[in-house]
């Protein structure tokens, strides 16, 4: 949720219907994830000028911090297994394109 709402793109709003949509939550679910993270201290809830119904999520500093910490670590393992990842998916496609299964895929 902290990724969702870090990376909203610039003229969008992290409401809780974003929230839930990018997650792929009901609204209810994403509701109680936001309450949760509020109590921690990593979001915030702030009234929408244009829509006094609803409210927009946005990071806390603590939040901020959470964040870019978990993107660092997230990267790090990325780095770590991406080539294995890379090589396994191409396997992947070659025997579903060698079945038949997939046409051949430009890289």
């Amino acid at each position: 949720m902290l990724q969702v709402v870090a990376t909203t793109p610039a003229g969008t709003r992290a409401t809780i219907s974003y929230v839930a949509e990018r997650m792929v939550l009901r609204h209810n679910s994403a509701v109680e994830l936001v309450t949760r993270a509020e109590r921690a201290g990593l979001v915030k809830r702030v009234g929408d000028d244009s829509d006094h119904r609803r409210s927009v999520v946005e990071l806390t500093d603590a939040g901020r911090t959470v964040f870019l910490h978990l993107a660092e670590i997230h990267l790090q393992e990325l780095n770590r297994v991406g080539p294995a990842i890379t090589e396994a998916l191409e396997k992947l496609i070659g025997k579903q394109v060698e079945a038949g299964n997939l046409t051949e895929v430009a890289r």
